[in-house]
């Protein structure tokens, strides 16, 4: 008569926990994609797409096993300064505001040093606007003092240019679709 088995399936899946872990192997098993570290500096003005293209980027690259990490100015001077209220913050005039906005960049710019040095990462993308001479200045010297790459996308918004064409081509026509020039003619 064959043995059943008495042991609940449940029992034989592993459920991660923070207490026990199974070892994973080393990343310096992976060969780098890239010869030395590098970081991508993202540069546009405010809500142009900047964060959302250094997300899927960022995906993309951990996807094909380059070890990628964002590193957000944004989340930096938020969790830095909760109180602020309005658009002073983020004049050039205001140089509490710029002290402060400096050392969230320099704070990030650390944690890029730590995640490319010490935890094994090959790129790391700098998202913040940098859209001053000195913050893009600040950065390479920054890289270059580490022996890093770095590349600079400058990003403008597709989505402005597309919203420019589309609203030129509706001032231009009717809600039916025909250009307002034909229907005064007719």
């Amino acid at each position: 008569m064959p043995r059943e088995l008495t042991r609940n399936p449940v029992q034989k899946i592993w459920i991660p926990s923070k207490e026990e872990r199974p070892a994973l192997p080393s990343q310096s098993c992976i060969p780098p994609l890239t010869n030395s570290p590098t970081v991508i500096v993202m540069v546009g003005l405010p809500a142009r797409g900047k964060t959302y293209i250094a997300k899927k980027l960022t995906r993309y690259l951990n996807w094909i096993g380059a070890p990628t990490k964002v590193f957000n100015v944004g989340e930096y001077r938020r969790e830095a300064v909760k109180w602020y209220r309005s658009y002073d913050f983020f004049r050039h005039d205001n140089e509490d505001a710029m002290k402060i906005r400096k050392q969230c960049a320099l704070a990030a710019l650390r944690d890029v040093k730590s995640y490319l040095s010490e935890e094994g990462g090959q790129i790391a993308v700098f998202d913040a606007t940098n859209t001053t001479r000195d913050r893009r200045e600040m950065i390479l010297n920054f890289a270059e003092e580490n022996g890093w790459k770095v590349s600079l996308v400058i990003w403008t918004s597709v989505v402005a240019f597309i919203f420019e064409v589309k609203t030129e081509q509706n001032h231009e026509r009717n809600r039916w679709g025909r250009r307002t020039e034909s229907l005064a003619q007719s």
